[in-house]
Parts: structure tokens; sequence; C-alpha cells
């Protein structure tokens, strides 16, 4: 079997689930940024019902090709909840 046949083949049969919708709120902390002079993000992680789901940290330099990720923490129980 040609590879290109088995790359369509497995591409077909692949079970792809979608992510849940999310949204970010972010506040900017410009004290002290490791990327000055832009701002350290501090985001919360809300699930489509509106509660939070999940904290992060990051940071995109001045030049803005690539992103520092300092902290991500999701809620415990959530972990334990069905998202299918």
């Amino acid at each position: 079997m040609r590879l290109g046949t088995m790359l369509r083949t497995w591409r077909g049969q692949r079970n792809i689930q979608k992510l849940p919708a999310i949204t970010v709120d972010t506040t900017a902390n410009h004290y002290k940024a490791f990327t000055a002079p832009n701002p350290d993000l501090d985001a919360i992680i809300r699930n489509t019902a509106g509660d939070q789901v999940g904290t992060a940290t990051y940071a995109v330099p001045p030049l803005s090709d690539r992103v520092y990720l300092f902290h991500v923490e999701g809620m415990p129980s959530i972990g334990d909840m069905d998202t299918a």
C-alpha cells in the first residue's frame, strides 16, 4: 500500500472530537514585566456557562515572535466532568 493511500485512509478513520468552547478574560500587569514594554497577561478561563475553569499567566515579547507561558492551572473539579 502506498504511503499516500495509507495517510488518506488513516485521516478518514480518525475520530476527532471538538474541544469545548471557552472565553478568556485578561488583565494586564505592567509591573516588572519580563517582556517589557509589553505586559504580563493574567487570564481567567471560563466555559460557555460562565463558570471559571482555569487560570493562566502569559506574555508576548515586543517582537511578537513567541509566547511565554508562565502558569496554567485548571480547576480540579473540572477534570472530573464528562465533556462528551
